[in-house]
């Protein structure tokens, strides 16, 4: 089209320009001529801003997907990181889950066999050697329907016998 106009402006200047005197006719064609141009240069630069335009668009476009692509990167790497530490907790939760029973079982144990422990010390851990008459007295009336009293005999060993000296204070 634009050949076209500029083909239309010659053939109009030859046909009309050489034949006429008119001054009038010659200066419209020469404004119509410079109205052509500058149409062209306004169409070149609008085409110029254009192309810059579109390659900006293309650049933000393109910047955009980058940056998209990192974000779901980053986020990719945030699902990754909570899920592993959902796992660490929920492991975390199953190991605590069966070491509490296991402890307050421990500690129901230990309470209950206190009361063991210092009764055997009580009964055995006091008696030293030389205490045989508490011996022959839980004999004497386990074994006998009817209490027995010490033979003269195991009388006469106990009042010889002195009590031994206590090592340990007693625990009460």
């Amino acid at each position: 089209m634009k050949n076209s106009i500029g083909t239309f402006v010659i053939i109009l200047v030859i046909a009309v320009g050489c034949d006429s005197p008119d001054e009038r006719l010659v200066h419209q064609l020469a404004d119509t001529s410079q109205e052509v141009v500058r149409q062209r240069q306004e169409v070149a630069r609008t085409q110029h801003e254009l192309a810059e335009g579109s390659k900006q668009l293309v650049n933000a476009i393109a910047e955009s997907r980058h940056e998209h692509n990192e974000l779901q990167r980053d986020l990719q790497q945030q699902r990754d990181n909570l899920e592993s530490e959902r796992k660490a907790i929920a492991t975390e939760r199953r190991f605590e889950s069966l070491i509490a029973p296991a402890i307050q079982t421990t500690g129901v144990l230990l309470v209950a066999a206190l009361p063991l422990v210092l009764c055997w010390y009580l009964l055995h851990g006091l008696r030293t050697p030389d205490e045989d008459i508490s011996e022959v007295l839980i004999q004497n009336f386990i074994g006998v329907e009817q209490l027995a009293l010490p033979t003269t005999a195991d009388r006469q060993r106990i009042e010889r016998e002195t009590p031994p000296a206590l090592v340990e204070d007693p625990p009460f």
